[in-house]
């Protein structure tokens, strides 16, 4: 039995010179290479994998995968507490070709208060079947269909990174894995931006001081971080108002192509949201005639609300209210202080807006539309019946209107 322990290591030379004599390396040389081997060894064994991204990460690269769609389809149903039945029910499907043709059909429970909108080349236009089509230039193109000015791409569940980001599950859907994250949102940012849009009126929950849940839960598809489904939901004891959203066609054709009406029968007249634009713009250039112009004096306005209007308009234009400004609703409503209703079927409107002047100071005013065949409204008013008229903008100091 051989010594092994005692023996030296040793590298015969095969030159053929000095065969038989062995030549010997450094005592230190055969444990060097058993130390590489071992080491490369264990380093290959004690690497860890990369660390599974955070629910901020996969919204932020689901963001990134929806910008680059070409098209997609959303199918959205919203449930809310409805006066008139027990749950009121509105489907609405947005078609996207980016990037500047959009397609959106609104469904409702009853038949006759469904509508449809098309957008082509910054031209919108609408209809309520079974009537014809007319363009409405006032309205200002909408490059998503439900655009939500708080967040990218137009989309509310596109929020950046809120504080109470978190991922719940990984069901699957559709037989894929998705990552299913939840996130709480302000009740009154998700009233503003999904639910106002489609007219659902969330008011009676907002105010009425019991404890009330506002989420956003999102579903993005492990495989390719597309998004698949969004929830929307505020929930107290006594109401409940969810919307759902699914995403499907992702970069395909529309079914139907988005194609402007071969016939339009007439033209709309500004909306609300155009009016307080038009009035902003011309007290943030100073100009009160013309801003004036866009604020009319009715029958039935007092000689103290005459007098008021003119100091309003004059302080407003004093100080250069309006460069930048963001918009609170409009909440449309068939009588003034009633509840909610699409803009259809609306006769007034109410806007709340938060106004920089040219210092930089906030201004909290809220503004009223009215249609202007109302017998609040004078006659002489612009335009034809069912013509949106600005009728009241009032300051509301250090209270948000």
């Amino acid at each position: 039995m051989h010594d092994t322990q005692n023996a030296s290591v040793s590298i015969v030379d095969e030159s053929g010179a000095g065969r038989d004599i062995p030549s010997r390396k450094p005592w230190w040389f055969g444990p060097a290479i058993v130390a590489v081997a071992v080491g490369a060894t264990i380093g290959i064994v004690v690497s860890e994998p990369a660390p599974p991204p955070t629910p901020a990460e996969l919204v932020r690269k689901s963001i990134e995968r929806f910008s680059r769609l070409t098209s997609y389809q959303k199918v959205g149903v919203a449930t809310y507490p409805d006066p008139r039945n027990a749950r009121g029910r509105r489907q609405i499907t947005v078609d996207v070709e980016r990037p500047e043709k959009t397609r959106l059909v609104w469904d409702n429970d009853d038949p006759a208060g469904s509508q449809e909108f098309l957008q082509v080349d910054n031209r919108r236009y609408e209809r309520r079947p079974p009537g014809g089509w007319f363009e409405n230039v006032f309205r200002p193109p909408d490059p998503s269909g439900l655009a939500s000015r708080r967040s990218p791409l137009g989309e509310p569940w596109a929020a950046l990174d809120p504080p109470t980001l978190r991922e719940v599950d990984q069901p699957r859907i559709d037989g894929l894995s998705t990552h299913h994250i939840r996130f709480a949102a302000t009740p009154a940012a998700l009233a503003d931006t999904v639910f106002a849009p489609i007219g659902v009126d969330t008011h009676g929950a907002l105010s009425s001081g019991l404890n009330l849940q506002s989420t956003v839960e999102v579903w993005i598809r492990t495989a390719d971080m597309e998004i698949v489904r969004v929830r929307y939901a505020l929930i107290n004891a006594a109401d409940e108002y969810r919307f759902e959203e699914s995403y499907l066609f992702r970069n395909e054709s529309p079914r139907t192509a988005i194609v402007a009406p071969a016939t339009v029968g007439g033209r709309s007249t500004p909306s609300p949201a155009m009016l307080v634009s038009a009035y902003l713009s011309a007290t943030s250039a100073g100009n009160e005639p013309a801003a004036l112009q866009v604020w009319h004096a009715s029958v039935a306005m007092s000689t103290e609300d005459r007098g008021r209007r003119v100091a309003t308009t004059h302080e407003l234009a004093s100080l250069g209210v309006g460069r930048y400004y963001t918009v609170r609703g409009p909440t449309y409503a068939a009588v003034f202080g009633g509840p909610a209703v699409v803009e259809w079927d609306a006769r007034s409107a109410w806007m709340g807006v938060t106004a920089i002047d040219e210092g930089g100071a906030e201004h909290q005013i809220g503004f009223m539309a009215l249609v202007s065949d109302l017998p609040l409204l004078s006659s002489a008013s612009p335009g034809p019946g069912s013509t949106w008229t600005l009728y009241d903008v009032i300051e509301c100091g250090a209270f948000v209107c």
